[in-house]
Parts: structure tokens; sequence; C-alpha cells
């Protein structure tokens, strides 16, 4: 099975690079080239590419991402997406193939899901990846994923399932192979258009052939709800709570609170709000597991924090111009006296111009966002044809 998807992978990496060859022309559907530059890394400069090409019998995705220049830990990549409407369009088989100047990754998945009862869908797909080093000192690995996706919705009630496991074998330094299992479970409630709530819960186990240390277990329960008024505003609440085993002791404990508002103030103008709570707890630890056979008592936890944010977000949009400006602040509370607080106040935006087929855009955050403290700037130039054919 594993040999039979990666053909099929490698014929659709050669109808990528020799488009030509099928009997059905190719249609570019987006194209854009950017340059990215984050505080304290090289610039990055990217070519992005997207297309397909369709037939009665199949459809192909076409898709890549390529790097100007190699970065480290930063891939270029090419992929095919195969839809056999013949067949089924609920049958998928998705390849990609990523490398850089370190390792080779290719990987194949297939992915089918049927109806089997009124108001239900059941999903089963399989993974196989291998990744290959082009230097000697390189590790390569083998993995297979399996898993399995379940919904039932019968309105105004939706329950939904998914089991995976994975299977990752670096068969050259057997310290490092891990088989993993992710569950989760979620129950959403929807008695109005404008009112719905959902509770999650998700649990992730890993379990390292030669590193006992490495073992772990984690479960996190979320629940989030949203609401839109009469007057168009629209709320969102969400609440995360997670604990986390590593090795033979307590690792992590968290929780997080978030809220948001928002509202369109007419045709173009779009008003935001958010605000979020995070407190991240590691527990002091008896002992360093990280060498086995080497027990190092640690002495000061230097990570746990709170972690405080909140910003608001004016966007705007019409048939040739958009933009958005976001204000923030936020304040990072160490338990330990030995790191400082971190206090951060910036804004960030966006502007995109839009002409016949072209978009330009530009990103600034001189002082990061809420997402990042590294300041980063972008800028992009996409390509959209009307006439889409090559």
């Amino acid at each position: 099975m594993r040999k039979l998807i990666l053909i099929l992978a490698e014929i659709g990496l050669v109808l990528y690079s020799d488009p030509i060859a099928v009997a059905w022309g190719p249609e570019l559907n987006e194209a854009s080239l950017s340059q990215e530059i984050t505080e304290g890394e090289r610039a990055e400069n990217i070519l992005r590419l997207n297309g397909g090409i369709e037939g009665d019998w199949l459809k192909l995705g076409l898709n890549g991402k390529f790097l100007i220049k190699p970065l480290e830990d930063e891939y270029s990549s090419c992929g095919v997406n195969f839809i056999f409407p013949g067949i089924s369009n609920n049958l998928v088989l998705k390849t990609d193939y990523d490398w850089d100047e370190k390792y080779k990754v290719g990987n194949a998945k297939l992915n089918y899901s049927f109806n089997p009862f009124q108001s239900t869908e059941l999903g089963i797909s399989y993974l196989t990846e291998k990744r290959d080093p082009e230097l000697s000192s390189g590790c390569p690995y083998w993995l297979n994923s399996e898993s399995i996706d379940f919904v039932w919705q019968p309105k105004p009630w939706k329950y939904s399932f998914n089991l995976a496991r994975n299977d990752k074998d670096y068969y050259e330094d057997s310290q490092y192979t891990s088989l993993k299992y992710q569950l989760g479970e979620a129950i959403a409630w929807h008695p109005r258009p404008n009112l719905g709530c959902q509770l999650e819960y998700q649990e992730n186990t890993g379990d390292y052939a030669t590193s006992g240390y490495k073992d772990f277990w984690k479960e996190e329960w979320i629940f989030d709800s949203d609401y839109q008024s009469k007057a168009k505003w629209q709320y969102e609440l969400e609440y995360r709570k997670m604990y986390w085993e590593r090795g033979y002791e307590p690792y992590r404990s968290s929780y997080k609170l978030q809220f948001k508002m928002g509202r369109n103030l007419n045709t173009v103008f779009k008003l935001n709000f958010g605000a979020s709570l995070q407190d991240l707890n590691y527990f002091s630890q008896t002992q360093d597991y990280s060498e086995p056979g080497v027990y190092n008592p640690i002495e000061r936890d230097l990570k746990s924090r709170v972690v405080s944010k909140f910003g608001m977000e004016l966007q705007a949009d019409d048939s040739d111009f958009s933009w958005k400006v976001g204000p923030f602040w936020g304040l990072t509370r160490y338990a330990s006296a030995l790191v400082k607080d971190v206090n951060r106040l910036g804004v960030y935006g966006t502007i995109i111009w839009k002409f016949q087929y072209i978009e330009l855009s530009l990103k600034l955050a001189p002082t990061g966002d809420l997402l990042t403290q590294d300041s980063y700037y972008q800028i992009e130039i996409t390509y959209k044809p009307r006439n889409k054919t090559i």
C-alpha cells in the first residue's frame, strides 16, 4: 500500500513538472513573489504558485513554494492533489515534496470520506512520509500515520470524534523513534443561528523506544461560544485548560481565557477588539532527565509566567484598495524575580493595492504583533489572471 501511494505521488510530481504531458491545459490560479524581513533573521524571498488541471476522470490541484535563496529550517516544496470524479469526489490523494540544503522529504496522504447514515460522515486517511538527508550527517526516518474521523450532526447538535496513530521510525538512530496517539472529541450546540457553543477534549501521548524521559501525556479542555447581537456585534469567548506530563514527572499546566468582539461599521469599514489572559505554570522538577543516566537537580523555574494581551484592529476594504491597522498592548510577568517582565506596546499594519490582475501588499510591524515580539516587514506582489489557462 505504501509503495503504491508513493508511485502515485511520483506520477503527480511528473505532471507538476511537465503539465504538457497531459491532455488538458493547466490553469494558473495565483502566483506571488514576496520578501519578508524578520528581526535577527535572513530575508526570505519566496515564489508561490497555485493552479490546477481538470478532466472528466481526474482533477489535479498544483501548488508550489520556492525559496529563491536557501534558508536554514525553511523548505521549498511542491505538491499535487488528486481527485477522482469518475470514482468519487470524496476520494483524495495529496502528495508533497519538500527540500532544503539538508533534507528532502516526500509524503503522500490518501483520504476517503462517506456518509454511512443520515446526518453522519466517516472519514479515514493514511499518510506515509520519508525523509532522506542530503548530507551524511543527517538523520532519515519513515513516518506512517493512520486516522479516523466521525461526525454526527442531528441539528441543533453536532458530535465529532477523531483518532490518529503516528509511527515514526528513525531507523539509523533509534533514540528518536516514537509512537504517538492523538484523540479528540467535541460536542457543539447551536440552538439559534446567532448563538452557539462547543466543548472539546484533546489528548496526546508519546512513547519513545529508548528514551523514557521523552515520553509524554497531554490533555486539553476547550470551551468556546459565539453570539451575534441585534446590533450586529459578533462576540466570541474561548477558555482553554491544559495539563502536560513529560518523562517521569508533571511538566506544565496552563489556562487561557480569550474574548473577541467586532462588527461591520458599514460596507467598507470593520472594527475588531480582542483581549486574552494566559497563565503558564512549569512544575519544578526534582531531576533533569535530559541525559539518560545523568541526574542533575533543577534549582529554579525561569519559565512560569502570566501573559496579558489587548488589541484592536480597524479594517477597510473596497474594490481597489484595502488596509488594516492594529494597535496592541502586551504584558508578560514572570514568576521568578531573576527574569525581567516584558511590557510591549506597538502597532502593525497592512496595505493592499488592487490593480486589474495584480495585488501589491505591504505589511509593517516595527515592534512585532500579538503573536511575536520580533519586528518584521513584508512586501508581496500577487498575480491573479482572469484567463487562467496557461
